[in-house]
């Protein structure tokens, strides 16, 4: 028997795509409200990033990634970060995420606003207020 790999916008897609574009978000383990977000944002299918990302990072596993821009990756680590929050409540910081702008920094946060929405989960962009504090010392 062979695998019967469809083109695509007139290249070859290689068998990891076609398994990709195949996979569903159900298939990697995210709970039910984190799949009701995934489907009320217009996400179909995993992109490839995700496929790989999340159920490692669901496992406890470290993760690096590196995709091109719109590829999903703020999706791939929010998405298993909000589902084992969920798990584990608690009243006090519990992650933290560092990014290299204030517009990725603000773009991160409304991608959680987004994906988190109905979980109890919240982030905060805090920037100013850390120079805030900063500022206010004897």
């Amino acid at each position: 028997s062979s695998l019967c790999v469809p083109r695509a916008v007139g290249r070859d897609v290689t068998v990891g795509e076609a398994l990709q574009a195949a996979m569903s978000f159900q298939s990697l383990g995210l709970d039910p409200a984190l799949l009701k977000a995934v489907q009320r944002l217009g996400y179909t299918s995993p992109t490839q990033v995700q496929a790989q990302g999340i159920p490692a990072i669901l496992a406890g596993r470290d993760v690096i990634g590196s995709a091109r821009t719109g590829s999903g990756k703020t999706a791939a680590f929010l998405l298993p970060i909000i589902q084992r929050l969920t798990k584990h409540p608690a009243r006090k910081t519990r992650v933290l995420i560092l990014s290299p702008t204030r517009e990725l920094a603000v773009q991160t946060e409304t991608m959680l606003k987004d994906l988190a929405g109905g979980t109890g989960i919240r982030g905060k962009e805090s920037m100013e207020e850390s120079e805030c504090t900063s500022k206010k010392e004897p």
